[in-house]
């Protein structure tokens, strides 16, 4: 049995902790990498074609975000940073003889880098520069709160595991590549392309009712990634 911190939380109130972490890892195992970051990748296994039903998915991950847990993830004080795009790694309905499994990915990007000049932080008297790329806590989030969200929502039927993983900047370029292109290295399925691949983000102002999740075109060119040239994998 996985340790009860690795385990998708299931509430059966009348069992004991004991069973219940038991059956939980049953029915869907949930890791992370206990890391922290802007940029979280999300692989999760299903028991049927990932193509059938990654939207579903989906959904139950933009829920797990809207958690009390990412109130702190704001940028400008008042918008939502979320950028997120998915796509299918292994389109097949069980485990081959190969051992791959089927595979779907979610890529989750915090915030876009606007450059040092807006992001700067000054001294008392706002004159003198004191630190051109200072850390940005509102930015970040760390995979076990990710993980530890996704033990209360409960997962959709056709999740068998969940990864969070919080990765640097040079993983997630590499790993938006993949997602978005219209010719991939190793997924099974094709993106639709650089700028026009679909990456939702969420609308409204922090802490209001009325807040939504839509899709726009993908804007990884805002990210600031070094050496990112996309538009060459289509």
């Amino acid at each position: 049995m996985c340790p009860v911190n690795y385990a998708v939380t299931c509430m059966f109130p009348m069992l004991s902790k004991d069973l219940n972490d038991k059956i939980a890892d049953e029915a869907c195992t949930i890791r992370s990498n206990g890391k922290a970051s802007n940029n979280i990748q999300v692989r999760v296994k299903t028991n049927k074609l990932p193509s059938e039903c990654e939207a579903e998915v989906v959904q139950w991950l933009l829920r797990c975000l809207e958690h009390d847990a990412f109130a702190h993830v704001q940028e400008f004080g008042s918008q939502f940073p979320w950028k997120i795009v998915s796509n299918v790694v292994n389109e097949i309905d069980a485990p081959d003889k190969d051992g791959n499994h089927p595979l779907l990915v979610v890529a989750v990007r915090i915030g876009q880098r606007e450059g040092p000049y807006m992001f700067h932080k000054s001294d008392e008297h706002d004159l003198v520069v004191l630190d051109e790329e200072p850390e940005r806590p509102n930015m970040i989030v760390s995979a076990a709160s990710m993980a530890n969200v996704a033990r209360q929502v409960a997962p959709p039927p056709c999740v068998d595991g969940v990864g969070f993983s919080a990765v640097s900047d040079n993983f997630m370029k590499e790993l938006w590549i993949e997602i978005i292109s219209k010719e991939p290295n190793c997924h099974d399925v094709a993106g639709r392309g650089y700028m026009v691949h679909p990456m939702w983000m969420r609308f409204g102002m922090p802490g209001e009712e009325g807040c939504f999740w839509s899709t726009v075109r993908e804007q990884s060119f805002n990210f600031g990634w070094e050496n990112y040239f996309p538009e060459t994998r289509g």
